[in-house]
């Protein structure tokens, strides 16, 4: 699998409707006791819910890759969610993108109304200043911030401007944010499009 390939796998599907867990939920037949959004879970204790294949790889990077299991899938079991990585020479290289390209994807596809009702949540506080949200796309931090992005959206009808208003920042900012990681901007217009309302640019 190429590159490209990884990438169009994280964008949301056509008429996606995102997924809302709550505590105490059933979720493919279990209960799932004091439930919190997997986005806050360190990359260990993220890995150790998820289900792991490796496979081989073709594509570039040589015989070596042709050879080794180097292609990493994962499904987040309790979600059902799932990421891969095979662009990568290195099998443990493959497994930290996979997992930070699995973070994103729970932040994506993933909604929770307690995580809405309860924003701005200190993290989030901690990183607005002026209205403007201070955070890179690298940052572990930043699917979290995405993820509650996203719930406020939902809670309030997919309106930035409402969503922007309840999060303490403007409203530009909080479309920058959506922009980058792009499927999650995509999303939003998505949602806007099923409700009639004019896509944001």
């Amino acid at each position: 699998m190429t590159s490209s390939e990884t990438t169009e796998s994280l964008k949301p599907l056509e008429n996606f409707e995102p997924v809302e867990i709550e505590p105490q939920t059933p979720l493919q037949g279990s209960q799932i006791q004091g439930w919190k959004h997997p986005v806050l879970l360190s990359h260990e204790q993220l890995l150790s819910e998820c289900k792991a294949r490796r496979q081989k790889t073709s594509g570039p990077g040589g015989q070596h890759r042709n050879k080794v299991e180097t292609g990493v899938f994962l499904k987040h079991s309790p979600t059902g969610v799932e990421a891969q990585a095979t662009e990568r020479r290195s099998q443990a290289e493959n497994q930290s993108k996979a997992l930070k390209r699995l973070r994103l994807q729970l932040a994506l596809e993933i909604r929770s109304q307690q995580s809405a009702l309860g924003a701005p949540s200190p993290l989030w506080k901690s990183r607005v200043r002026e209205q403007k949200i201070v955070v890179s796309d690298e940052h572990f931090d930043f699917p979290i911030l995405l993820s509650e992005a996203l719930d406020v959206l939902a809670e309030n009808a997919w309106e930035p401007h409402r969503a922007a208003l309840q999060l303490d920042c403007s409203t530009s900012q909080l479309i920058k944010l959506l922009k980058k990681f792009p499927p999650a901007f995509v999303l939003l217009n998505q949602q806007r499009a099923r409700r009639g309302l004019e896509k944001w640019k």
